[in-house]
């Protein structure tokens, strides 16, 4: 795996260094990876990443023009669109409407080994 790909490149991917930790240490989970609300900062990485390491990533975003950038699922309420009841070996919560990040992050804390979010 390329380390570089976890790089910061500025203050708006700063959270790379603890995708990396948190993707290592659960490497060899078979619990998939969820993505909510793509971007340059994180779906390139995660989508080199689970490609290279076998892994599933669930992406999902508000917005329809990310969300067919990067292959995620469009989402119109963040409610419904996310199986809430599944477990994931990490979640990144980096979703809008910035609002929704308190309720994901509560819905999230028991489903993850690690569950952590870009500001």
């Amino acid at each position: 795996m390329d380390n570089n790909l976890f790089t910061p490149k500025g203050n708006w991917d700063s959270h790379k260094i603890l995708l990396y930790i948190a993707l290592m240490d659960t490497n060899s989970s078979s619990a998939p990876i969820l993505e909510l609300g793509c971007g340059e900062g994180s779906s390139p990485t995660l989508q080199s990443y689970v490609k290279d390491n076998h892994r599933e990533l669930i992406s999902y975003d508000f917005s329809e023009e990310w969300a067919l950038k990067y292959g995620a699922h469009v989402v119109k309420d963040w409610d419904t669109a996310v199986d809430w009841n599944k477990k994931y070996s990490v979640a990144l919560v980096d979703e809008s409407p910035g609002e929704q990040r308190h309720l994901s992050l509560m819905l999230l804390l028991l489903l993850c080994y690690f569950t952590f979010f870009a500001f």
